[in-house]
């Protein structure tokens, strides 16, 4: 398992003509306020009526974690226990 290879997901969404959104877990994003994600989507579901995210494992982890109290656990290797983000 691959963790923290965002570098996976942003090269799959280079080679799509498809895709309008890659988040990879190695830069941040904000979901709510001027310019954010969630203000992107909408003008993007406005304009096209659809809309392709692609999510790199690990995505999204610190809006997932501070709502489910897993911050600093660990799985039986050894690893962060990465959440689902959606």
């Amino acid at each position: 398992m691959v963790r923290y290879c965002g570098f996976i997901a942003m090269y799959a969404t280079f080679a799509s003509r498809d895709v309008d959104c890659c988040l990879i877990p190695e830069f941040p994003f904000y979901l709510q306020g001027p310019g954010r994600l969630f203000e992107f989507i909408e003008e993007r579901l406005k304009e096209n009526g659809h809309m392709v995210i692609v999510l790199a494992e690990g995505t999204g982890q610190d809006h997932v974690a501070e709502r489910m109290d897993v911050v600093g656990v660990k799985d039986t290797s050894g690893n962060k226990l990465l959440l689902d983000a959606c």
